[in-house]
């Protein structure tokens, strides 16, 4: 007899003497075979749960099945950029599953991964996640500096205490703290396990003119370790001596601030590991004349360079120039702004010499109404622009002007792929493809600024000097046919 029809046969004997028995049992015993039943009940129902299959997961996958939960809603407000006095960290999915069954609560109160990201307000959940559930681990904190604090001693209250297992801190602020205060804090913090901090405050609605002088902020000596800064509304100060293992640095400021752009690159001079750079809403470019020389600053591991919210793409350019990139570094320009005519755009805008478009040889342009728009990809790089022209610069006549210098911005001889959508002349475009003696596929599309031009003289005259030029015979006249190696077109 197998050990199957053993228990079962145990169990009928039981249940055979219980019905001959229990008419002469006493109350007590009847009640202690409840009990004993009970305990045997749920030992079994345990030995069932330790065998369904969800349940014989090891412990590595079943807290990655944990850990997607916990992102259910994402991003988190308390880990992406920007004040938000509602945020917090979303811990509710989490203390659900200790609810589900006794394995899933062991498992997850056993590994101290989960319990990571902390939410400073709530001190009572501070302290059960800080000092008993992610211990001995490594933290992530999100602090919202609480009015209360705003003018103590002790701002940054929680800090002190977890500074050795620290790794992440997030510090939002409102507008009205107090920035001496909080400079003098953040300059005394030692935290020397620290690889990500980010400084987020409201949008202040003070008079600009009027900020305080440039500050600094000292974070080499007592932030070793520290992999990633970024600080968004950087209005009067900013970081200094900064760890030269920084790989990642974003910075957004104020539309009106005082910081002069040698500010910024003394900060990128002493970062020679830096990876990812991302600034935002800068206006002090024009500070530096063009003719100013120095020796450019070194960043051969720069992989990804944005600047975003630029007064004018001249602006992003010149806040480029300085910095000897490689040619491997994806460059993204977005919701640049341009308000002077073509003509001076042409002059001090043109896209020349950047390492992120030696390689191109796939090309995608976007002139339409009142916005520009360049992709350019290669085996290796990237580049992405993205300008509003104001209505200066956005007539037909000023961006003819600015795409006749297209040749001078990107490689056009080694093209094989060019998709072009703008609502220009045909020999315009018939211009631009002079100089794409490799394309293998063309796609253009004419597009017009208003329905009266749709369908019109203009349209046909366009697509009719497009199919001329491409296919025109090269003993038919002086110039050599336009791509030679084309093999797919649309128009």
């Amino acid at each position: 007899m197998n050990s199957d029809d053993n228990f079962l046969d145990v169990i009928n004997q039981l249940q055979d003497a219980f019905i001959t028995c229990r008419k002469s049992m006493s109350l007590t015993s009847l009640h202690k075979s409840i009990e004993t039943i009970h305990r045997l009940k749920i030992t079994v129902c345990r030995e069932v749960n330790d065998r369904v299959p969800v349940n014989t997961l090891p412990d590595e996958i079943l807290l990655e099945v944990f850990k997607q939960s916990l992102l259910r809603k994402d991003p988190c407000r308390t880990v992406v950029l920007g004040f938000r006095s509602y945020g917090r960290v979303e811990t509710r999915p989490l203390l659900l599953l200790t609810h589900v069954c006794r394995q899933w609560r062991s498992t997850a109160l056993a590994h101290s991964v989960l319990w990571q990201r902390i939410d400073c307000r709530n001190l009572e959940q501070f302290e059960e996640f800080a000092l008993r559930r992610s211990a001995p681990g490594p933290i992530s904190l999100f602090y919202l500096v609480p009015p209360s604090r705003l003018h103590t001693s002790n701002l940054l209250f929680p800090i002190p205490s977890l500074a050795d297992r620290l790794r992440r801190l997030d510090i939002a602020y409102p507008a009205e703290a107090g920035y001496d205060n909080l400079h003098e804090r953040l300059r005394s913090m030692h935290c020397p396990n620290l690889e990500c901090l980010t400084v987020t405050k409201s949008n202040a609605s003070s008079d600009y003119a009027n900020l305080a002088v440039l500050r600094t902020l000292i974070c080499q000596a007592k932030l070793p370790r520290l992999c990633a800064l970024a600080m968004t509304h950087v209005s009067e100060w900013l970081p200094s001596d900064l760890p030269p293992s920084l790989t990642h640095l974003f910075l957004s400021f104020l539309h009106y601030n005082g910081i002069p752009l040698s500010s910024i690159l003394n900060i990128l001079a002493h970062l020679p590991a830096l990876e990812i750079l991302h600034i935002s809403h800068y206006n002090q470019v024009a500070q530096m004349a063009d003719g100013q020389h120095g020796e450019p600053i070194q960043l051969p591991r720069l992989k990804l360079i944005i600047l975003v919210n630029m007064p004018s793409l001249a602006r992003s350019l010149a806040l480029m120039r300085p910095l000897a990139i490689p040619s491997s570094c994806r460059v993204y320009l977005h919701h640049l702004y341009r308000s002077d005519s073509a003509t001076s755009m042409l002059a001090d805008s043109v896209i020349s010499g950047l390492p992120a478009t030696e390689n191109t040889n796939r090309l995608t342009l976007d002139a339409r109404f009142s916005n520009l728009e360049i992709v350019a990809d290669g085996p290796s790089s990237g580049f992405w622009l993205n300008v509003k022209l104001s209505s200066a610069a956005g007539t037909e006549e000023d961006r003819s002007v600015w795409l006749s210098g297209l040749p001078t911005m990107f490689p056009l001889s080694t093209l094989s792929s060019l998709q072009l959508r703008l609502n220009l002349p045909g020999s315009t475009i018939a211009q631009i493809l002079r100089e794409t003696i490799c394309l293998t596929t063309l796609e253009v599309m004419i597009v017009f600024d208003d329905a009266t031009q749709h369908g019109g003289a203009d349209s046909e005259d366009s697509l009719i000097h497009i199919c001329h030029a491409l296919s025109q015979d090269d003993n038919r006249g002086s110039q050599s046919i336009l791509c030679p190696a084309l093999h797919s077109l649309t128009i």
